[in-house]
């Protein structure tokens, strides 16, 4: 997307139609230069890119490249800095950010909060091309000025990186918006460390292994996992979330979403996971005649990060033991294959009530992952 305007503004939330899949590209063109002696004010309103809502909360992009640039037909256009970004709350993606601009301001929806930029890929990157702080660019005076022009107007939030930034190496701690402590430093949430337990490494990638189903991708022992919609709320009318549902892939919703009733003869299959901090719903649907349900892996990601180390399948260290949530075993109609983590039945009696399943995985005896699903029945 380039701006010729040159604002560019998203007054909402942004999210990938498919997670960690679409690169978006921005680049805010100013038509020129802008002196210093115009004034801090002039050359930050040049140009500007804004975004006034979450990036990436529910379905991380899979990077990220935010520039306000001056027309190259400028002769100093590729080395000048223009205009102003502006971010209000949290953004994530599975690869690189890049930001360029004279000065970006960054604050938490929730004054007084963190606000966090999150990659998944340890190998990538969230850089600032933005200028050290001068009484040209910012205002700053003396000794105050020299940090990376990225601000937070009141000095109120918190700044939290999941991965490698170059605003580590020149925080803004005492310049023209500066932050109110140092940035926290996290791994980035895809990272998995040295010779970690499997109980470690299965509660790093959590988030990260929605990727696979996303991607439709299979697991290490081969098996091919359930498709995913990832389209949210207010996409589609309600025939056309029925239809979504009822052909068996598995359709992401936003918690607050009505799931549609099932039709006589179907049987929904309902998953309450977290993505990113946000609390969605994981929606497919089966007859209740051959009833069938492959296990997504981002409903069992300690697990599923664990298989990913083995070629031949589960281990025998490692169990797989589904119950009804009470803990009582499953009905006898329902059976449940580890091996392939699918149920399966060749009916579903009619008359029976909705269930709540249980599933626990465990190596040597010791927790690594858990979940509760809801087969909702007409």
């Amino acid at each position: 997307m380039i701006s010729v305007d040159p604002s560019i503004t998203f007054n909402g939330t942004v999210n990938d139609t498919v997670p960690n899949t679409h690169t978006l590209l921005l680049a805010a063109i100013a038509d020129q230069s802008v002196p210093a002696s115009a004034g801090i004010a002039a050359i930050n309103n040049a140009a500007s890119i804004n975004f006034n809502g979450a990036v990436g909360a529910v379905a991380p992009l899979y990077s990220l490249n935010a520039q306000v640039r001056v027309n190259l037909a400028q002769a100093d256009g590729a080395s000048s800095y223009i205009g102003q970004i502006n971010v209000r709350d949290e953004v994530s993606t599975y690869s690189d950010q890049t930001y360029r601009a004279n000065s970006m301001l960054a604050q938490a929806s929730l004054r007084g909060e963190a606000i966090t930029f999150s990659i998944f890929d340890p190998r990538a990157s969230i850089t600032f091309n933005l200028p050290r702080q001068t009484a040209d660019n910012s205002g700053c005076s003396g000794a105050s000025c020299g940090q990376l022009n990225l601000q937070n107007p009141g000095s109120l939030d918190l700044l939290r990186f999941n991965g490698v930034s170059n605003y580590l190496n020149n925080q803004n701690m005492s310049g023209v918006g500066r932050w109110g402590s140092t940035a926290i430093a996290n791994n980035a949430l895809g990272y998995v460390p040295p010779q970690a337990s499997s109980l470690e490494a299965g509660a790093v990638l959590k988030q990260a292994l929605q990727l696979m189903l996303a991607s439709n991708k299979t697991l290490a022992n081969g098996g091919e996992r359930s498709r995913v919609d990832v389209s949210m709320a207010g996409e589609a009318g309600a025939a056309s979330d029925r239809e979504r549902i009822r052909n068996g892939e598995f359709r992401l919703m936003a918690n607050n979403e009505v799931i549609p009733v099932p039709e006589r003869g179907f049987a929904n299959i309902i998953f309450k996971i977290t993505i990113n901090g946000a609390s969605v719903q994981l929606v497919s649907s089966s007859p209740q005649q051959g009833f069938e349900l492959k296990l997504p892996p981002m409903v069992l990601p300690g697990l599923n990060a664990l298989l990913m180390q083995f070629k031949d399948g589960i281990p025998e260290s490692v169990t797989l033991t589904a119950t009804l949530s009470n803990g009582m075993p499953l009905p006898s109609w329902l059976k449940f294959d580890p091996a392939t983590q699918t149920f399966s039945a060749s009916a579903i009696p009619d008359g029976t009530p909705d269930l709540q399943i249980q599933l626990q995985a465990s190596q040597n005896g010791e927790p690594i992952d858990a979940v509760t699903f809801t087969i909702d029945l007409p």
